[in-house]
């Protein structure tokens, strides 16, 4: 009897530290010019709601909570995420929206303000959009959960053309997200 509680005490005990809590997450979409194909961030969200421990939150209070303070998707990163990831409650924002022609995606983890993945578009067809972004938000989730002791923390700096003129900025932005992108393949690689 005595072995059998404290083999019912110990699985209790052992439930209770495999216990995850939801991660609140936030997914914002570009607006007029920036503004993603349609339906993808609706694909995204119906893909997204299937994962377990991830608790999405309303599109519509998420973006009226940007647009009330005025941020730009670029002002989530750093102290712009700290502050509106406080007035949602959220964990980590998802960014998705159209540059240059393509979509891109940045994923930053509130409390720290610090980017845990991006992703710039690679395929035309809508499936393989989706399904890239679900992996790199699970990808995020895993690294959301690693302590932050045992992260590495990698800035790039960005790239720039020694040409004179624009013509080639995108293609530096480009190569600035992918080498982050590819450094960020690491669970604790930040």
């Amino acid at each position: 009897m005595a072995r059998a509680l404290c083999i019912f005490a110990l699985s209790l005990a052992l439930g209770e530290l495999g216990a995850v809590e939801p991660v609140r997450l936030a997914l914002i979409e570009g607006r007029d010019a920036s503004a993603p194909r349609a339906g993808l961030t609706d694909l995204v969200v119906a893909e997204l709601t299937a994962e377990k421990h991830l608790e999405l939150l309303d599109r519509a209070e998420t973006g009226q909570a940007v647009r009330t303070r005025e941020i730009e998707l670029s002002g989530l990163l750093g102290d712009g995420a700290v502050a509106v990831g406080k007035l949602l409650f959220a964990d980590l924002f998802v960014t998705i929206e159209r540059s240059g022609g393509r979509h891109r995606m940045t994923i930053v983890e509130t409390q720290t303000g610090v980017a845990l993945g991006g992703w710039i578009e690679t395929h035309e067809k809508i499936e393989h959009q989706v399904e890239s972004i679900v992996l790199r938000v699970r990808h995020a989730l895993t690294k959301l959960r690693v302590p932050r002791d045992d992260r590495i923390y990698v800035g790039v700096m960005g790239f720039q053309s020694e040409e004179l003129g624009s013509d080639l900025d995108g293609r530096a932005d480009a190569l600035s997200l992918l080498l982050a992108t590819d450094l960020n393949q690491a669970p604790e690689m930040i």
